[in-house]
């Protein structure tokens, strides 16, 4: 009976699967009906694609900051990121930071002026008087040639190598020691103690430097020629700088920096500029520095040189060391006084018919630098 009964069923399913299909059959032959569309709405307007414009541009308003600041934006489809404050334990959208002290980083002091006026060199005048003696058959005059040691860098005083004795008259020409002897004159002048004296002043003509000279008995005469030492005071191994007839402008380096003297003053004195990069701290562009100090002879203590001494440092409370008098003009040299005739081309009395070297007048005397001079005697 139970087999009946499936059998049934299973044949009942397969007519009812036939009929369906015969019914679809016959229905697909029909035309499908159209649909109703009211194109002529307003929500609904045809556009042809070719006139979209796609470069322009489409301005997106800013996004509207949230609740919790104007930091706290993110994307639409990017996850943000959230930081926890370690100190106050809120969210925020902004990573903490610990926040430090600037840090100051020490100044850099200034380098040392680092230099010293140690030793003034003046060159003395070759030829000295010893004696002028007055005769009615002619004055005579007994004369020194002295040779003299080359200036060195830190020497002060002179050193005579060696002398000779020389005679000689006025008007009378030397051709080994090119020059002449112009005259004797007679002047009155105070001694130390107060009583005027006469005394015989001998007037030369150098023909070596076209200069004329008043020789004085048993005293050196000066040229206007000297030379300065300059040594650097923060490295005593620096080679000194040395300079003969520095004027106001003269330049020189030293300790990495550039030095001008601008001014030579009595006592002697330099007065110098420094210029030099420095850099005020570490990381920091370099500044253009510019001093200007005032050195005195002798200020500062340096290691000596050969053939000189160091210079002591001066004693606080002590009794500051003695002024090198300066004067002007040095008594030496004396120029020729203008309207004065011209120097005679050649002496009156000649020895064995010499000629002096040129012929001309002796032009006018450069003017030598108003700087110091008197210096102590030869060693």
């Amino acid at each position: 009976m139970k087999n009946l009964g499936f059998i049934s069923y299973l044949a009942f399913a397969v007519l009812g699967s036939g009929g369906m299909a015969l019914l679809g059959f016959l229905v697909s032959g029909e035309n499908a009906p159209e649909a109703d569309l009211d194109i002529k709405s307003r929500d609904y307007e045809p556009i042809n694609p070719s006139n979209i414009d796609v470069a322009a541009n489409t301005a997106w308003t800013p996004p509207t900051p949230q609740s919790q600041g104007e930091n706290w934006l993110f994307g639409v489809f990017t996850p943000p990121k959230i930081y926890k404050h370690p100190k106050t334990g809120a969210f925020t959208a902004v990573p903490y930071i610990e926040e430090k002290a600037p840090e100051i980083k020490p100044e850099i002091p200034k380098p040392p002026f680092g230099l010293a006026f140690t030793s003034l060199y003046k060159q003395p005048f070759r030829v000295a008087v010893q004696s002028v003696i007055a005769s009615p058959q002619g004055d005579f005059i007994q004369m020194e040639i002295r040779n003299f040691a080359p200036p060195a860098p830190g020497v002060s005083e002179f050193k005579i190598l060696e002398k000779r004795g020389l005679n000689g008259a006025p008007k009378q020409y030397f051709d080994q020691e090119k020059f002449r002897i112009e005259g004797i004159e007679t002047r009155q002048i105070r001694d130390s103690v107060g009583n005027d004296v006469n005394i015989d002043v001998v007037k030369v003509t150098d023909f070596k430097d076209q200069r004329i000279y008043e020789l004085r008995p048993n005293e050196q005469a000066m040229t206007p020629y000297f030379w300065v030492t300059l040594q650097s005071t923060s490295d005593t191994t620096a080679t000194p700088v040395f300079l003969k007839n520095p004027t106001p402008g003269t330049k020189f380096s030293l300790n990495q920096a550039e030095y001008t003297i601008t001014a030579l003053k009595e006592g002697p004195a330099l007065s110098i500029t420094k210029s030099y990069k420095h850099i005020p701290r570490e990381g920091e562009d370099p500044e253009d520095i510019t001093e200007t100090e005032e050195l005195p002879l002798g200020i500062q203590t340096v290691a000596p040189l050969p053939g000189g001494t160091s210079v002591p440092p001066p004693v606080p409370g002590g009794i500051p060391p003695p002024s090198i008098p300066l004067p002007l003009p040095p008594s030496s040299l004396t120029p020729t006084p203008s309207g004065a005739p011209p120097v005679p081309a050649s002496p009156s009395n000649p020895p064995s018919g010499i000629s002096p070297p040129f012929s001309p007048a002796l032009p006018p005397p450069p003017v030598s630098p108003p700087f110091p001079g008197t210096l102590p005697g030869p060693t």
